[in-house]
């Protein structure tokens, strides 16, 4: 069996990194061109042979083979995401010996509960839940590894919590008590891994943020 990875818009990713974000920010490995996808708008993340899914909460949602996904999704070879009107196929690395296989066709009935593109709502500031980026970047600190992952985890876990703060407030509720404790664990957790300093001044600014935050309330 040859190993997972994604096809978008003409492209083929290997997914070569324990976490791939994909969304509309350029921060993204995997950037979407719809307007309904969320700036950091879900994560593929791989264990091994394993390929996973995990949404980041976003508001117009991730749906795999016509059904929404609610947090995470093991994938397979032939499944098929939508985001907005982006289409995204999962694929196999074909190997050497033999030809790639035609892709799987999604059963009729399964696709008729596709939705359509005005099912979405239309917003291009689309962003994720408070509870949503909070629970996955604890997971993200857990599962971590060694050192060699902790470049792809921080920068999933940044641009996640920097989505979060830019709607706090906006098109999100500001934070409670205790998602801002909760968020500042994690900051200090990340930070905690970058000994040099490389990330003090984002720590700052998130403070920074926060207090802003605390004021307009």
């Amino acid at each position: 069996m040859g190993e997972l990875k994604i096809r978008y818009d003409g492209q083929e990713y290997q997914l070569t990194q324990r976490q791939t974000l994909a969304g509309r920010s350029r921060r993204c490995v995997i950037v979407l061109n719809s307007r309904l996808a969320s700036r950091e708008h879900c994560v593929f993340e791989r264990s091994g042979a394993a390929l996973t899914l995990i949404e980041l909460g976003s508001k117009n949602g991730t749906w795999v083979n016509g059904e929404r996904v609610t947090r995470r999704r093991q994938l397979a070879k032939g499944d098929e995401i939508r985001i907005g009107s982006d289409h995204l196929e999962v694929i196999e690395e074909a190997r050497a010996a033999e030809a790639p296989e035609p892709r799987r066709q999604i059963e009729t009935q399964r696709m008729a509960r596709k939705p359509s593109e005005e099912a979405f709502e239309d917003d291009s500031t689309a962003t994720v839940d408070h509870a949503s980026v909070l629970d996955l970047a604890e997971v993200l600190l857990e599962t971590a590894g060694g050192p060699e992952q902790r470049p792809q985890t921080t920068r999933v876990i940044l641009a996640a919590v920097d989505e979060l703060l830019d709607h706090a407030g906006l098109t999100q509720p500001y934070l409670g008590v205790e998602e801002e404790r909760r968020l500042r664990a994690i900051a200090d957790r990340v930070q905690s891994w970058w000994p040099d300093g490389s990330l003090n001044a984002w720590r700052q600014g998130l403070e920074s943020r926060l207090a802003a935050a605390g004021r307009r309330r």
